[in-house]
């Protein structure tokens, strides 16, 4: 259980200029998904003008309209609620707590080790990059703590106080609003956050990474250098193309790999389970399932995820235990909000 996401006054479109660090990896020279980028920026600008001087620019504010459409949100880390603060729209219960203020009144608000970040919806995702699903709010407020996130990855303590994602090779699939990217960016990792090759959703992902830098400079006014990026990417696609534009990675591979309710198309756990094969690290690589069940197909075509990824693909699979958090929109059943986790790494021979 959280609160609804808290949503950001300035909901404009950042300059795409400002994003093209997050784009580039920090290179000077332009990558394809840059000029890519850039084109799909100029149709969108176009398609602006054209609306605003025909009148129908300003489309979701016409009467009739329940609601205006809000790109920007925030999302903030929790040792209270197991999805953190934010990222659905309604607080269908609070068992024992009396009232949201007495919520805001807890040292939730202060603790040190909490983390904040910014993320963007698309407006053209159709249930893709355009909904925060209770996976991605469960598997990034572990992903947040650091010892949640050691015991998640099953990972020894370090010697220091340092976070476990420190100064590691992070990279999320189908990531969407990419809260969980977010966070590991936030916590030190080296983070590349992939998504289907539309561009408004690759914009979104590079806006969140800038806005999520410009208000961790504004509350601890620190200027760290935060190691992310976002590219294009179809699972089973060649992953030469990754590599051809991500080149803060020599290894070539990732120690840790998420994928938040990317499960429910059970057509393409085939290409799923492909990418994570070839860019999984082969000695210490964990990669994180999150899911829950969404009614599109049977249950048992969900799980067939396991048998799949143990026999066809060699993985040691682990299911983790499941934890019933709030689904993302009203009206959705408790089973969306039920979230499933399997670990899998390498079989060791």
């Amino acid at each position: 259980m959280s609160t609804t996401s808290e949503v950001i006054d300035d909901d404009k479109y950042l300059p795409l200029f400002d994003l093209k660090a997050w784009i580039t990896g920090n290179k000077e020279e332009a990558n394809s998904t840059w000029k890519w980028l850039q084109t799909a920026e100029e149709e969108r600008l176009a398609l602006e003008a054209e609306m605003e001087e025909q009148g129908t620019f300003d489309l979701f504010t016409q009467e009739g309209k329940e609601e205006i459409f809000q790109r920007v949100h925030t999302w903030e880390s929790s040792r209270i609620y197991p999805d953190g603060m934010g990222g659905f729209e309604t607080i269908i219960k609070t068992d024992s707590i009396e009232s949201i203020e007495s919520i805001e009144s807890t040292d939730h608000h202060t603790a040190n080790d909490e983390i904040s970040v910014v993320y963007v919806v698309s407006e053209r995702g159709g249930g893709f990059g355009d909904i925060v699903w209770a996976s991605s709010r469960w598997l990034a407020n572990l992903l947040a703590h650091a010892d949640t996130c050691r015991d998640l990855l099953q990972w020894p303590p370090l010697s220091d106080a340092s976070h476990p994602l420190r100064n590691v090779s992070f990279l999320e699939l189908g990531a969407g609003a990419a809260i969980p990217s977010l966070v590991a960016l936030q916590c030190g990792a080296r983070v590349l956050c992939t998504d289907q090759g539309i561009p408004d959703r690759i914009r979104c992902m590079a806006e969140g990474m800038e806005r999520t830098r410009r208000k961790n400079y504004q509350q601890h006014c620190s200027n760290e250098n935060l190691q992310g990026q976002v590219l294009p990417y179809g699972w089973g696609d060649p992953v030469d193309s990754l590599w051809q534009q991500h080149q803060n990675n020599p290894q070539k591979h990732f120690r840790v790999i998420v994928a938040a309710d990317c499960c429910y198309m059970p057509w393409l756990h085939h290409q799923l389970l492909a990418s994570i094969q070839q860019l999984l690290d082969p000695d210490q690589g964990v990669a994180l399932l999150t899911f829950a069940l969404h009614g599109n197909t049977d249950h048992d075509n969900v799980w067939n995820i396991v048998p799949m990824a143990e026999q066809e693909f060699g993985f040691h699979v682990e299911q983790l235990p499941s934890q019933q958090l709030t689904p993302p929109k009203r009206g959705m059943g408790a089973q969306q909000g039920l979230v499933h986790v399997l670990r899998l790494t390498r079989n060791k021979k």
